[in-house]
């Protein structure tokens, strides 16, 4: 049994697809970095595949065996398929049940979920052959063995009608069904019985013979065979075998007394593939679909069926997706280095060539054909755009509600310099899942019930943690597009040898005669000290006026800011930092920007702490920006009962085979990559600011 494959895609040097192949894994280490890099994979296959450089791989890892996986749908704000296979949905679905809103708040209150409303036209499809592409036509296979399983959940007051005949009589999750007189499929879903009561429900037809299997309604409200009703997620399967028989089962047990039925035949059919609604669209269903599985060529067993039933949720299953830039071999095995599919939009710089004259698709509006967005934009929308022209086969998610700039923006830098700038604007986060989705979500992170404990006979390793200051700053100068204006110093008595004062820093200084305007040249100045000089060897007193150009750092329109937090440095020492923002054009959202950066709530004037877990075992339910309680008596003597609650997930690593997953919390490891990252960009700001005005 594998948890885990790689699929290795090919295409031509027009990037038309030639092929997909799985390969068994010999080793692997997959890396996810969140926001702080790009994603990596290093795999080690055997000498015999077809493997090159710039070839896509794809690793899928699953709490069951991964070989016969044909499609797997989490729905997380995408409608994509995660086997390897690309059957992916038409991309028409907009509604997504975000994690730990009203109506999920249970099981899977930590991920996203695709909603349905009962209503027809909000389902989704997936085209047969799917993706529209010769090589998928035998993937949907039907003929012979197969299982499909469904978690779901039903809105608890779901209406329905009791007419056999009545549209409402049914609440499809699955279709897969040619209802032509002669054609085949199936269909899965549940079926109206009275007022709050759905029993589990499967159409199995072959030609002219439909045959319908209805779960029983158990004794008492929650029992297992209660399948709609009350809210709560349920595992629906729907198997054939190497016996011939159908059989329909609802969170691991039976359906009811007539849920097996003996059906030979081929099942496949050319129809699109539905979910969410039935072939036609007159049954739609009304609730969530956390996931939807599909096996073609074997029935699961029942062993495999319980850990899909009582494992967590998992957010993904293919945990990697990029292309192989390096390649190591020797007699028997090839060492893949991958880099993750974000790289292209993570280290895109950002610029008018980039973003151009189309805009189409674009959420955000560009008046001009350059990257300043007109003002008063929201902040994902704006996201959204630049994404847009950067990679357009990403797909884009704001969890957050929209917020809105004050002024023009202008997409200055590199994407993930834009995308933090503006992420910290209104304190959001950002990820990417591997099948290149870029969703945004609240920086304080999502809920969930997980919780790992240090104990003797756990299984898990906290005896790593500790405080970082790399990215501690508690006294700061941000310096934005400054305007320069025009000034006159006067009274100035011109005694030689004396030094006077000026008003503000000078640019292109003048000094001329207060008789005449003439120019007087027998002087100097200190542009760090804003003084002007008399050379000493004048030989007379002249009056003289000075006129210049400043930057304007003071006043209501001023793009400068200057704070130090007095508590954070009385702690731990001062930890002063520049940084050019050159963004922003409105004074209020570049003085929000500031003060969100070293405000009281922000985390970065801080000493950050670190928490790294070390699992002996694979675990699939966690990503980037969720929450998770870590608790060590021993370790964490400060914090009560040793809990350090509500940490946030950073980057995870996978081990395969050697089955071990590290987790990192609560902040980065920060290495010689950041810090070497954060000098560049320290530089970069400082030449950008040689001529700017100085402060103490």
């Amino acid at each position: 049994m594998a948890l885990a494959k790689i699929v290795v895609e090919k295409r031509s040097t027009s990037g038309v697809l030639e092929s997909i192949t799985p390969i068994r894994i010999i080793n692997s280490i997959v890396s996810r970095q969140g926001s702080r890099s790009v994603d990596t994979g290093e795999f080690t296959v055997s000498i015999k595949h077809d493997v090159a450089e710039n070839d896509t791989i794809k690793y899928i890892q699953d709490i069951v065996d991964t070989e016969f996986l044909t499609a797997i749908y989490n729905f997380q704000a995408n409608d994509m398929d995660e086997s390897g296979n690309d059957l992916d949905g038409d991309d028409t679905h907009t509604v997504w049940a975000e994690p730990n809103d009203s109506g999920n708040q249970k099981r899977f209150r930590s991920n996203y979920s695709a909603k349905f409303d009962g209503t027809t036209g909000k389902k989704i499809t997936v085209t047969h052959p799917a993706g529209s592409a010769s090589r998928n036509i035998g993937k949907l296979d039907f003929s012979g063995q197969f299982d499909i399983v469904i978690w779901a959940t039903s809105t608890s007051n779901a209406s329905g009608s009791a007419t056999a005949t009545d549209a409402t009589n049914k609440n499809i999750l699955f279709s897969k069904l040619d209802n032509s007189a002669t054609g085949s499929g199936i269909e899965i879903g549940a079926k109206f019985i009275s007022t709050n009561q759905w029993a589990v429900y499967a159409k199995i037809k072959i030609g002219s013979v439909t045959t319908e299997i209805t779960g029983s309604l158990p004794a008492s409200d929650g029992a297992e065979g209660y399948y709609m009703g009350n809210s709560l997620p349920r595992l629906i399967r729907l198997r054939r075998g190497s016996d011939d028989k159908i059989v329909l089962t609802i969170n691991g047990s039976d359906a009811g007394t007539y849920n097996s039925q003996v059906i030979t035949g081929d099942l496949s059919n050319t129809s699109n593939m539905i979910i969410g609604s039935n072939h036609d669209d007159s049954s739609p269903f009304d609730g969530l679909i956390h996931q939807l599985r599909i096996y073609n060529g074997v029935a699961l067993t029942e062993n495999q069926i319980q850990i899909i039933h009582s494992s967590p949720p998992q957010p993904m299953t293919m945990k990697f997706m990029g292309r192989v830039y390096r390649i190591k071999d020797n007699m028997k095995e090839k060492q893949l280095s991958c880099k993750g599919s974000g790289k292209l939009l993570l280290q895109t710089n950002i610029t008018t060539d980039i973003l151009g004259s189309t805009k189409t698709g674009e959420l955000a509006t560009r008046t001009n054909n350059d990257t300043v967005f007109d003002a008063g934009q929201d902040i994902h929308e704006i996201v959204q755009s630049i994404i847009k022209r950067t990679d357009g086969d990403f797909k884009f998610y704001n969890n957050p509600s929209p917020n809105s700039l004050v002024g023009e923006f202008i997409a200055e830098g590199n994407f993930v310099s834009i995308v933090n700038v503006l992420a910290l604007k209104d304190a959001l986060t950002f990820f990417t899942f591997p099948r290149k989705v870029f969703v945004i979500e609240d920086h304080d992170g999502i809920g969930t019930d997980y919780v790992f404990e240090g104990a003797t006979g756990s299984g898990y390793d906290i005896s790593e943690s500790g405080k970082n200051d790399s990215r501690t700053v508690n006294d700061i100068e941000v310096i934005g597009r400054l305007k320069t204006l025009p000034f006159k110093d006067t009274g100035i008595a011109g005694v030689a040898g004396t030094t006077y004062p000026l008003s503000h820093n000078p640019i292109n200084l003048t000094v001329r005669k207060v008789s005449d305007d003439s120019i007087y040249t027998t002087y100097t100045y200190s542009f760090d000290k804003k003084t002007i000089t008399i050379n000493s060897g004048s030989v007379s007193t002249t009056a003289v006026y000075a006129e210049y150009w400043y930057e304007e750092i003071t006043g209501s329109s001023a793009l400068y800011y200057r704070r130090s937090d007095t508590n954070s440095i009385t702690e731990h020492g001062r930890y002063s930092k520049k940084i050019y923002l050159p963004q922003f054009t409105n004074n209020q959202d570049f003085d929000s920007w500031s003060q969100i950066y070293v405000g009281s709530n922000a985390k970065i004037k801080d000493v950050n702490e670190r928490v790294t877990i070390k699992s002996p075992f694979l675990i699939n339910s966690l990503r980037e920006n969720h929450k998770i309680d870590v608790i060590n008596v021993k370790k964490f003597t400060s914090d009560t009962n040793g809990i350090k609650s509500d940490m946030i997930v950073k980057s995870i690593e996978w081990f395969y085979p050697e089955g071990k997953t590290i987790i990192n919390c609560g902040e980065y490891d920060f290495d010689s990559f950041d810090y070497d990252k954060d000098t560049s960009e320290s530089l970069s700001g400082l030449v950008s600011t040689l001529t700017k005005t100085k402060t103490a």
